[in-house]
């Protein structure tokens, strides 16, 4: 014998026992898909055509669905699974419409009358719309445009009875009052005069007034000002005088002031009075003529003078031929102390009025001597005779 041992058997090179599975030593069990199962009707095979045509025997398949007999109507194959390609390609998603036309009228509340009921056609709209549709169309439209018209006509007159009926119902306030200015007409003047005056009758009248509130002045203002004209000076605490004290700037200034306000007004004094003691430079008697020369114009005349002045410058406007008007309205300026004024409108006057002597007078009268005398003689050359 020989010291090799006996050869090994390759495993690859062996076939695999009857039992063998695929797989099975870990677990690997194999599952069985449609490829595996194949088509319901076995496919043509060349090499073996008699299996093809089912012309052997065929093994039954437990994988294979068993045939349920005929499908009912409208079956769609596929539909359930979401259509294939196939079915979708001839038009077998489509869903069956009826022949008969679907109605799209408004049956809506808004669109039903309680006499001629729904505004839709009655018939299909497919229906031939003729001329007796037409005619009968005119017909009911023209019945209802004339029972509009008489709906209104009668809403009118109604309306207009109301308003009559109203105003006949209703009576005014002068009609109220009507026998109450009949009594006015007896009333005298000593009752008219002892009507009472319209017064202030509001709410602020009637509630009671707060009474006023005073508060004590306290002491220490009082101090204040009792010392305020007095000097002060600055106390060491310890009881010396200090050395500013000394010195003039230390007294309090309020005494100073009121002394420089008295020289000031000694001084305007001096300037009125004259060298002379108890003569004055002002003359009594002229000063009480200056005052009474003066003219204090109130309220009421100011009133009146803007009154006239409008007055009269509507009259020179619309008129300036007129020489009355023109001299008017001078003299109310000189009344208001406008002496510039009045000259200007009698200058005015004189050159729309240059024919009537009256204006050129006036204007003699208001201006100076040497401008009078210019004046003068502008008139001569107006009116020469």
């Amino acid at each position: 014998m020989s010291g090799v041992g006996p050869k090994s058997v390759s495993t690859f090179s062996t076939t695999a026992p009857s039992y063998y599975v695929a797989g099975i030593g870990r677990g690997a069990v194999g599952f069985t898909t449609r490829s595996d199962i194949g088509p319901a009707r076995p496919a043509f095979d060349p090499t073996n055509p008699a299996a093809s045509t089912g012309l052997l025997p065929t093994v039954v398949n437990p994988f294979v669905t068993p045939n349920f007999g005929q499908a009912p109507v409208g079956y769609v194959a596929g539909r359930g699974r979401g259509m294939g390609e196939l079915a979708k390609s001839q038009g077998e998603m489509k869903v069956p419409v009826s022949s008969e036309e679907t109605d799209k009228g408004d049956y809506s509340d808004s669109n039903y009358d309680e006499f001629s009921g729904y505004g839709e056609r009655l018939f299909a709209t497919g229906t031939p719309y003729e001329d007796d549709d037409k005619e009968a169309d005119e017909i009911y439209q023209s019945i209802d445009k004339a029972m509009a018209n008489r709906n209104n006509k009668r809403q009118r007159e109604d309306a207009i009875l109301k308003l009559n009926k109203a105003k006949s119902n209703k009576t005014s306030i002068s009609e109220q009052f009507a026998d109450l200015k009949r009594e006015l007409g007896k009333v005298s003047a000593e009752e008219w005069d002892s009507i009472p005056e319209v017064g202030d009758n509001s709410l602020k009248l009637k509630q009671p007034r707060k009474k006023d509130i005073y508060t004590p002045v306290p002491d220490s203002l009082i101090e204040n000002s009792a010392q305020m004209g007095l000097y002060t000076k600055s106390v060491d605490p310890n009881g010396f005088e200090t050395s500013l004290s000394r010195l003039p700037g230390t007294q309090s200034v309020t005494a100073g002031l009121a002394e420089a306000r008295g020289n000031s007004l000694t001084l305007k004094l001096d300037k009125i009075s004259d060298s002379i003691t108890g003569q004055t430079v002002v003359d009594p008697k002229g000063y009480l003529t200056n005052l009474n020369s003066l003219k204090i114009t109130s309220d009421a005349e100011i009133g009146d003078i803007k009154k006239a002045r409008a007055l009269l410058n509507s009259v020179t406007t619309t008129n300036p031929k007129h020489a009355p008007g023109w001299i008017a309205a001078a003299r109310v300026e000189e009344f208001a102390n406008k002496l510039v004024q009045a000259r200007k409108v009698i200058r005015q006057g004189c050159e729309y009025c240059s024919d009537i002597p009256d204006v050129w007078l006036e204007a003699v009268r208001l201006h100076p001597i040497d401008e009078a005398k210019a004046i003068l003689a502008q008139a001569v050359k107006k009116i020469p005779n």
